[in-house]
This record gives structure tokens, C-alpha cells and sequence, in this order.
């Protein structure tokens, strides 16, 4: 009798702390703030590697930061940024803000999360589509903007639409 309780408690106890941990990750997910973050090709010569769509985040018309490569601008991860906007119906570009400021923000991202090169996980059968549309009509991220400025990405968005239900609507 012993020996099963021993056993259930040394199976019981990992699966709750695996669970809570699932748990903890959905609500502080779920108190994000969501926002639509435009987006541009990382290098246009070249925006799929393997499966992943190669990109960067655009910086509001006017902000210098960073320096420049491929004639664009990449973000500097010592700084904070907050978005151009706050309507989740359109797409933000980032503005460089000191991180100094934060604290008086609601929504803000440190640069850590949106710096240097990003990817998008694509599947193979669908990245060949999705570059031809991203390049046609652009791309957005809808994220999630967790405490202390952590960036959680949601989904790949072409004309506002994601991008399963775009391909899906253009006959892909």
C-alpha cells in the first residue's frame, strides 16, 4: 500500500508542475496586450530560408535607428519601443523609446524581442505561396505583448487576414 502511494505521488507530482507551468504560460499569455506590428522582408533577395520566412519589424516613417542594412533599418535590441499606434485593427510600426520610460507605459517591447533578423515557421507546401503573397501585398504579425516588454507572436497576417484562411480564400 506503501509503495503505491510512492508511485502515484512520484507520477502525480510531475504531471502537476508540467500542467501548471501550461497554465501559467495561457494566463500571462492571455493578459497580453495584442497588437498588429507590420512587418518587411528581412532581406529581399532571399525571405525564405528552409521553412522560415525571413523578417524585421518596421520602425515608424522618420525614426533613425539602428543601422541600416539592405536599404533597411534594423532595430537596436538596447532600446525599448512602443507602437506608432494603439488601433489592433491596422498595423504599428515601432518607435524607439528610452527604456528608462517604461515604467509609465502600458504597452512597450524591449528591443531583445524584435531585433536582428526574425523567422516566421512556415510549412514547406505552403512557404512558396505565402512568399509570393507576402511580397505582393506585404505582412503583418498579430502578437501579444506580455509584462516587462516580451513580444509573443500569434500569427502571420496578409491583408489582415491570417495566413492559412488567405491562402485558403485564394484558392491555395
Amino acid at each position: 500500500m506503501k509503495a503505491s502511494k510512492s508511485v502515484l505521488i512520484a507520477v502525480a507530482a510531475p504531471l502537476f508542475v508540467y500542467f501548471s507551468h501550461i497554465g501559467r504560460s495561457e494566463f500571462h499569455l492571455a493578459q497580453g496586450s495584442e497588437l498588429i506590428l507590420a512587418i518587411e522582408g528581412y532581406d529581399p533577395r532571399d525571405l525564405l530560408r528552409g521553412r522560415y520566412l525571413q523578417f524585421s519589424y518596421s520602425l515608424a516613417p522618420g525614426e533613425a535607428d539602428g543601422e541600416r542594412r539592405w536599404g533597411m533599418r534594423r532595430l537596436n535590441d538596447s532600446n525599448c519601443y512602443t507602437p506608432s499606434h494603439s488601433d489592433a485593427a491596422r498595423p504599428a510600426e515601432l518607435r524607439p523609446t528610452p527604456c528608462t520610460k517604461t515604467d509609465t507605459l502600458k504597452v512597450w517591447i524591449h528591443g531583445s524581442h524584435v531585433s536582428g533578423r526574425q523567422q516566421f515557421f512556415l510549412p514547406e507546401a505552403k512557404a512558396k505561396a505565402v512568399e509570393t503573397h507576402f511580397l505582393e501585398h506585404g505582412g503583418a504579425l498579430r502578437v501579444k505583448v506580455l509584462e516587462h516588454g516580451k513580444l509573443v507572436v500569434v500569427d502571420l497576417l496578409i491583408k489582415g487576414q491570417p495566413w492559412r484562411a488567405f491562402l485558403e480564400s485564394e484558392g491555395h
